[in-house]
């Protein structure tokens, strides 16, 4: 239970960043992950007197900050429509452009377009270390779902990526 004020401040400072991280690791956006951190704060600051935890606060606002950074991706999908042509100006750069400035924001744009868990299981898998049994601790799920969605999104990300880092090894293989 939030005692007061003073104890939601300093709840707030102490958990700020940490939460912030893992919803930008998940959305890849540093607005939205600070939308998402707030209204998580702003929502457990509205429900302050009927809040009780059970186990960990921390653990609870960390899954607070996972399924609100799910809910504003399956939003934020249904509001922008999946503009195809983005995918053929990316084969049109030459290698040389992206290796000097678009890879890693292609790298970005591959993984927000995995599927909402399956994304959430990657980042937390590669971009927080936590090993699969972790995550399928904290997201409740089986050990063996998360190393299947981790399969999937591999295979995501390399499909997506293939055009693109051809382009880069021919590159290079045109210096060596």
């Amino acid at each position: 239970m939030i005692r007061d004020d003073q104890h939601f401040k300093e709840l707030f400072f102490e958990q700020y960043q940490t939460l912030f991280n893992t919803a930008y690791r998940i959305l890849g956006d540093e607005a939205a992950a600070d939308d998402v951190t707030q209204d998580v704060f702003a929502k457990l600051w509205a429900n302050r007197k009927n809040f009780i935890v059970e186990k960990s606060i921390d653990a609870y606002l960390k899954r607070a900050v996972i399924n609100t950074s799910l809910n504003y991706i399956e939003k934020r999908k249904r509001n922008v429509p999946l503009n195809l042509k983005n995918h053929e100006k990316a084969e049109n750069h030459t290698a040389q452009s992206i290796i000097a400035s678009d890879l890693p924001g292609y790298i970005n744009n591959a993984v927000d377009n995995l599927p909402p868990k399956c994304r959430v299981i990657f980042c937390l898998s590669r971009f927080e270390g936590l090993s699969n049994q972790e995550i399928a601790d904290e997201l409740k799920l089986s050990k063996r779902t998360v190393e299947n969605q981790l399969g999937n999104a591999l295979i995501k990300l390399r499909q997506q990526l293939k055009p693109i880092l051809s382009g880069v090894i021919t590159l290079v293989s045109t210096f060596t």
